[in-house]
């Protein structure tokens, strides 16, 4: 009974992470205020390559997929890889749904309410997939492995690599603008923050969760 609870609830929780990240991607994208940090990369090459959003963020997933496998694997598995498997489509499916509203022509209000709901689906879905066993996504297990060795928080090494993928992402025309200054700013912050959250929560339930190593959650 409690190893059934379980992996339903890994699976439950990969499903639910990887459908409110996707609903993020395609909000920010579409309200035209400049992508997430990573998908102004991920819509760079969508641009860059004439390839679909999807396949564009699978290539960058699976690219990150390698680097976790090899230097922290402890914290990839099944969860992980199904994550890396589902995003691609899960974001060409919401699309299909988000698209057809025309946010980038929608009120400056609700374009940039559109930008604080995706960068909070972001947090949310990055925060939940963190306490997952064995399903970190690919870039938070790169950038874990680094606070162990460099002993520097998350939100920073985190801010680091946003602003990386800013710049390389420029490089290869992708959409900026407000939502990705924010992103830039807050995406590590506000990710820290709401998995600190949920920490608690499931400590307070006594709901089984991925610790991290060198985590520090009062």
């Amino acid at each position: 009974m409690g190893k059934n609870y379980k992996i339903k609830s890994i699976v439950v929780e990969t499903v639910l992470s990887t459908i409110i990240c996707a609903i993020g991607v395609c909000l920010f994208i579409e309200a035209g205020l400049g992508s997430n940090t990573i998908d102004v990369l991920v819509d760079g090459m969508h641009r860059h390559f004439s390839i679909t959003l999807g396949q564009a963020d699978q290539l960058f997933t699976f690219t990150f997929l390698i680097l976790a496998f090899l230097c922290n694997r402890q914290y990839i598995g099944m969860p992980c890889i199904a994550y890396s498997i589902m995003i691609g489509f899960m974001i060409d499916f919401v699309n299909q749904w988000i698209m057809p509203l025309h946010l980038s022509e929608a009120s400056f209000f609700i374009r940039i309410t559109c930008v604080l709901l995706g960068q909070f689906c972001f947090a949310l879905s990055y925060g939940i997939f963190q306490t997952v066993e064995k399903g970190m996504n690919t870039v938070d297990a790169v950038i874990y492995f680094l606070c162990k060795k460099t002993k520097i928080a998350y939100k920073w090494l985190r801010t680091i690599f946003d602003v990386i993928f800013f710049i390389i992402g420029i490089y290869f025309g992708g959409v900026i603008g407000i939502g990705t200054i924010f992103s830039v700013c807050f995406t590590g912050i506000m990710t820290d923050f709401v998995h600190q959250m949920i920490v608690k929560v499931k400590r307070r339930k006594g709901i089984a969760y991925m610790e991290i190593v060198g985590e520090d959650v009062a």
